[in-house]
């Protein structure tokens, strides 16, 4: 996603959420995204259809 950063942290990729004001990595980026903060949830296409 643009303007996403990445970190790799425990052995699960995750990145800033860009759904709601985020700081820290709360979203988990693997097959599925899903955000543990306002718990948005998906694949790909879904995220890009919202953004």
């Amino acid at each position: 996603m643009q303007g996403c950063t990445r970190s790799k942290a425990a052995s699960k990729r995750k990145t800033v959420c860009p759904f709601h004001n985020d700081k820290n990595p709360s979203m988990k980026v693997d097959k599925r995204l899903h955000c543990f903060v306002c718990q948005a949830d998906g694949d790909t296409v879904d995220f890009a259809s919202r953004l």
